[in-house]
């Protein structure tokens, strides 16, 4: 019941008594933690940077990252505040930002970073790997060449068979049959494991080597950054003798066989594109008028080649010459791109030349027709690198 009475007149008038008397009075040492002391104020204030610093960083990751990642970036947090003790909480803020902004940076698109990282050490490890496995060793007795698929304008495209390490040079185990009429040959019968396609790059015309040489890069790039984007490149090899298709000193390139027709090829049935329901989505869809299954068809097509290409130019490369002759269908109804000869990888201009026209008109991008004469050739690849973000937004 005593808790519940007021206070007492005589306790609350003396304390107010006492206030009114000496308001400035401060003598006691409970009164010294109101002196204006400035050396004070700075503490409080680091104090409660230290403090914000703190909150900011763990409330940026506490909601989208583990508990262990978490505790890993706090430990990191603390790691920063101990090098950067002798600095004042705006140097530290400086330091924050401008780290922030260079990592972004350099992991826009094309991606700086992961260029640099492919470029110096995923691709030395590639070519050590492919060494020791012997990716990089192949020769022209490795295959038994057979139809002739496709010709362009720096190369000629065949169907062809792996021969077995434990091959006697004409197909070993395999039941291979090339017959020979009027100089054209038969398809190659072989198990679907031992299928590869072979590319012939032409000698003696302007630049067919210069685009293999290119093909073969974009195909190994492409293979460590987007490897289900297109067929799965197995290597090259030069021509060590004139043989019947194959030219001394010829270059030949080589991709494990994904299938033996294109959407081209599809797009010329009549019955397009109901000719790939079953391939597409493996059965036939039942209950579903044919105007929707066809758009389903198309969909699925188009959403596979644009999630290829949207991956292709996350490396930074652009194909250039995209149409149906050059989009292999798999078995397992997958769209694979192919012939990267008239690529060019705009991070560091390799294969760009403003002034050569190498595209096909009739799918060619219109931008190609527009492009200003005095447009520069790209600077050297490391300039062309680290400017690499900056021009992918300007073009």
């Amino acid at each position: 019941m005593a808790s519940l009475l007021p206070p007492t007149p005589t306790a609350t008038s003396t304390l107010k008594h006492s206030q009114m008397a000496s308001p400035l009075k401060l003598t006691t040492p409970n009164n010294a933690s109101f002196l204006p002391n400035s050396n004070h104020r700075v503490k409080s204030n680091s104090a409660k940077c230290h403090a914000l610093f703190g909150e900011v960083a763990k409330g940026l990751v506490e909601n989208s990252v583990g508990m262990d990642q978490f505790q890993s970036i706090q430990s990191g947090i603390v790691q920063f505040e101990r090098v950067t003790e002798s600095l004042s909480d705006m140097q530290r803020w400086g330091v924050l930002v401008f780290g922030g902004l260079t990592w972004i940076y350099l992991t826009a698109r094309p991606g700086v970073l992961v260029g640099a990282i492919d470029a110096y050490l995923l691709a030395p490890l590639q070519l050590g790997f492919d060494s020791l496995v012997g990716r990089r060793n192949l020769k022209r007795s490795d295959f038994v060449v057979g139809e002739k698929l496709g010709e362009g304008s720096f190369g000629v495209v065949y169907s062809g068979v792996l021969v077995p390490k434990n091959g006697n040079g004409n197909g070993g185990s395999l039941d291979v049959v090339q017959k020979r009429g009027r100089g054209k040959a038969t398809p190659v019968e072989a198990k679907s494991k031992d299928k590869v396609i072979l590319k012939k790059v032409k000698v003696g015309i302007q630049g067919a080597e210069e685009f293999g040489d290119y093909e073969e890069w974009f195909n190994y790039r492409l293979s460590r950054a987007a490897p289900e984007t297109c067929a799965d490149f197995l290597g090259s090899f030069v021509a060590d003798q004139t043989n019947s298709q194959f030219t001394k000193g010829g270059k030949w390139l080589v991709w494990k066989f994904e299938g033996d027709r294109t959407l081209g090829d599809y797009m010329k049935d009549r019955n397009f594109p109901s000719n790939l329901e079953s391939v597409m989505f493996g059965r036939v869809l039942q209950g579903v008028d044919s105007s929707k299954r066809n758009a389903l068809i198309i969909k699925q097509i188009m959403r596979q080649i644009i999630t290829s290409l949207r991956k292709i130019h996350d490396t930074g490369i652009v194909h250039r010459d995209v149409k149906p002759a050059n989009l292999v269908v798999t078995k397992r109804g997958q769209i694979k791109l192919i012939d990267f000869g008239a690529a060019t990888d705009l991070r560091i201009g390799k294969n760009y030349v403003p002034n050569r026209t190498l595209l096909d008109p009739d799918y060619c991008p219109p931008e190609l027709y527009v492009l200003p004469e005095e447009t520069l050739s790209p600077p050297p690849e490391p300039i062309a690198a680290f400017l690499s973000p900056i021009l992918w937004q300007v073009y």
